[in-house]
């Protein structure tokens, strides 16, 4: 296939011409925006005026002065869950040292260069977990290319690609597998002024281009062409969840965008909220008559050809528009009204339960919104659903984390493909068979840690009620004792340890005694359940390879330290019987 070429008129057409766009652009730009509101805090004026409609300029000036962003906080609890990702037990990135060629330097080799010396951020995780992964739940329709930082490097020393993130806003034109054309946000001055222009890239299946504005007409100029020689394209696409596709292109939704409507019911109502408290308790109102600035109360305004039209600032009734966060302006009765009772000034009474039911509403929603993804747990319940446990399905949750981290990789595995190919393309002759041979392994985890303790506290309570097995209780058990002690290896093995070798372990001391009344288990075995924590501290001072024993071997010890104290008890009160019965005859 011949490889596409980008020109500079090209590139002055997509500037000058804002319909020229790939198909999904409008489509991709609004869900940007739509979650990129929640993770930055700023006035989502949109949503306000969407809500509020009828709204004076002045009264959303009121709403953004005292905005706070109260959904900020709720996708920054996910974005700091999914972190838990990289501390997962089977999250590894591993290469294979033998592979690397002795042309290459040790120093300057794959893993170092990935793990150690990444630029900016040391790793190419520290990348992934910091700025991949938010921008993959902002926005699935970004695109990373990967290329060089700089051309300007000696001749013993290699080239250092790095990824750069493009959001849908400047993701203009492309074919998937044939061309991609992205506006940067970089900063560029041309003319004598030190004009402000625009850049842009343009990348094939052969080449990245860099284009410079080099005047006011939208003409640009080529600044650098760089021959990438990979066997694809160095882009990959964030993508997430496809809803709409062509041959050319595609539309895909972030794994988090079930949360938005949630999102954006609470933002808004949360702006209702602060505006009452802040402005409408107390509110005062007086009378006085009020006309519209804008008409002079005639409702009639002239528009620039000089034809009357319905005055846009009172929407044609004449009186100015009420602020409900200003003192409430009351018209007087006219001569043939009838009066208003009471006094000519006054304060209205606050809405206290109103603001109530307001502010569990808008708990209800961040509630909600954790909810669409399986991440409840996090929220703190609702005062409305004060009687409902926070239950999640640990199942649903981990398949949600799953994907997210299968996104991760995919995106990471190509981030390192690429990279390979231009830092040690040249040193191997493009041998792409032996740089095949460089690329990291990326495993995708299946154990996440996101539970918290007081959830899995919870559950055991539940296990215990519900009559679960034996088994799945001390299973639980162990869980909580890894989240309890996560760092502490000492304590997290011998309380695993205590699970696994008490016979008898979940049971209540009722049960015990029921069950040893029955005959249903030995002294032996209650006795070495309500002495375990002894015994087993015990046992692993006289045997200092107890851990590393067969559990037969284990149970076989503390068995026998059970025994001896039975007989030892059996003794002690054989003589004490004894005594009593030779105190008995000498009487």
């Amino acid at each position: 296939m011949e490889s596409y070429i980008i020109t500079t008129q090209n590139i002055k057409d997509y500037h000058t011409k804002p319909h020229k766009r790939h198909r999904y652009y409008a489509e991709s730009v609004k869900l940007y925006e739509t979650i990129n509101t929640h993770f930055t805090g700023r006035f989502p004026g949109d949503i306000i005026k969407a809500a509020r409609p009828g709204e004076t300029e002045a009264i959303r000036k009121f709403r953004e002065a005292y905005f706070v962003p109260n959904t900020k906080p709720t996708v920054m609890r996910v974005f700091n869950a999914l972190q838990k990702i990289r501390k997962s037990p089977d999250w590894i990135i591993q290469f294979d040292s033998s592979k690397v060629p002795s042309t290459i330097i040790n120093e300057e080799g794959p893993e170092c260069y990935f793990m150690d010396d990444y630029p900016e951020y040391d790793s190419i995780t520290n990348w992934s977990f910091s700025i991949q992964l938010m921008q993959m739940l902002i926005d699935a329709n970004a695109f990373v290319l990967v290329m060089p930082k700089s051309f300007e490097v000696q001749e013993n020393e290699y080239i250092e690609p790095i990824p750069i993130i493009f959001n849908a806003p400047n993701v203009i034109d492309y074919v998937i597998d044939q061309f991609y054309i992205f506006k940067s946000n970089e900063s560029h001055y041309y003319g004598r002024n030190s004009i402000e222009g625009s850049i842009y890239y343009g990348v094939t299946d052969t080449t990245i281009t860099k284009f410079i504005q080099v005047d006011g007409n939208g003409n640009f100029a080529q600044e650098w062409i760089y021959e990438h020689r990979g066997e694809d394209i160095p882009v990959v696409m964030m993508r997430g969840i496809v809803t709409d596709y062509t041959k050319d292109s595609l539309l895909a939704e972030s794994r988090i965008q079930s949360m938005v409507p949630f999102l954006q019911e609470a933002i808004r109502e949360y702006s209702d909220l602060v505006g009452l408290k802040l402005y409408q308790i107390p509110k005062m109102w007086i009378y006085k008559q009020q006309p519209c600035k804008g008409c002079n109360g005639s409702s009639m305004i002239k528009n620039s050809e000089g034809v009357k039209i319905k005055c846009s600032t009172c929407m044609g009734k004449g009186v100015a528009p009420m602020n409900p966060f200003d003192i409430l302006e009351i018209t007087p009765p006219t001569a043939d009204e009838l009066p208003l009772s009471g006094d000519p000034i006054g304060f209205i009474t606050p809405p206290v339960e109103a603001l109530r039911f307001m502010a569990d509403g808008v708990e209800a929603h961040i509630y909600n919104a954790l909810s669409a993804i399986n991440m409840q747990d996090m929220a703190d319940v609702p005062a409305v659903n004060s009687g409902i446990a926070k239950s999640i399905d640990r199942e649903d949750q981990n398949s949600w984390i799953h994907s997210v981290a299968e996104d991760l990789v995919r995106v990471l595995d190509a981030v390192c493909d690429y990279t390979i190919v231009q830092r040690y393309g040249m040193v191997l002759n493009y041998d792409y068979s032996k740089l095949k041979q460089l690329e990291p392994t990326i495993n995708v985890p299946d154990k996440y840690d996101l539970i918290s303790a007081q959830s899995m506290m919870d559950d055991l309570e539940k296990l215990k009620t519900s009559g679960a097995s034996t088994a799945i209780f001390n299973a639980a058990q162990i869980d909580l004792a890894t989240k309890l002690f996560p760092t502490n290896k000492e304590i997290k093995r011998k309380y695993e340890m205590i699970v696994s070798l008490d016979p008898l372990s979940g049971s209540t001391p009722d049960e015990i005694l029921s069950a040893a009344q029955s005959g249903w288990i030995t002294d032996s075995t209650a006795t070495l359940h309500f002495n375990i924590n002894e015994y087993l501290e015990r046992a692993i001072d006289e045997n200092k390879d107890f851990f590393d024993m067969m559990r037969s071997e284990q149970v076989a010890i503390l068995t026998a330290m059970a025994d001896e104290e039975l007989n030892m008890a059996q003794d002690k009160a054989l003589k004490a019987s004894q005594t009593f019965q030779q105190q008995q005859l000498g009487g």
